[in-house]
């Protein structure tokens, strides 16, 4: 992929943030489905996003996971994002129930793309070298 390519943490980070932030806009699209092939339209650029937003987060994650705690820090990830998961299926569920699914699409789109603004905390935190990064140098 292009961000194993370039070196560097920056290229990374960018390609999370513009992706986090089209990802946050798709919930919208929902709305405005009429026909089942507009579902699987939404559907199939919903899994682009993903597919462009995942890698690097999972690459800059893994770079500044803490040497000898490798399994600890991913476990409590993976735990933190499975029961978050359920929660926001649950508190979906009842504003889908109570208040309709237009604003849950909505809402979902305004806090995801409230999220997206939250990765520009880590920038500072970022490898800019245009070197290889080695990974024996993490503490």
């Amino acid at each position: 992929t292009i961000i194993d390519r370039i070196k560097g943490e920056l290229d990374d980070f960018w390609v999370l943030f513009i992706g986090t932030i089209a990802y946050s806009f798709i919930p919208l699209v929902y709305i405005f489905i009429t026909t089942p092939i507009e579902l699987y339209i939404a559907q199939f650029v919903y899994g682009l996003a993903a597919a462009v937003t995942l890698p690097p987060w999972y690459a800059l994650f893994t770079r500044h996971i803490d040497k000898e705690h490798e399994g600890i820090e991913w476990g409590v990830y993976q735990t933190m994002v499975d029961l978050g998961g359920a929660a926001a299926a649950s508190i979906g569920g009842f504003i889908a129930y109570r208040f309709g699914f237009e604003n849950l699409f909505i809402i979902v789109s305004i806090l995801s793309f409230i999220g997206a603004f939250f990765l520009l905390a880590i920038r500072k935190d970022l490898n800019y070298s245009k070197k290889i990064y080695d990974t024996k140098k993490r503490a």
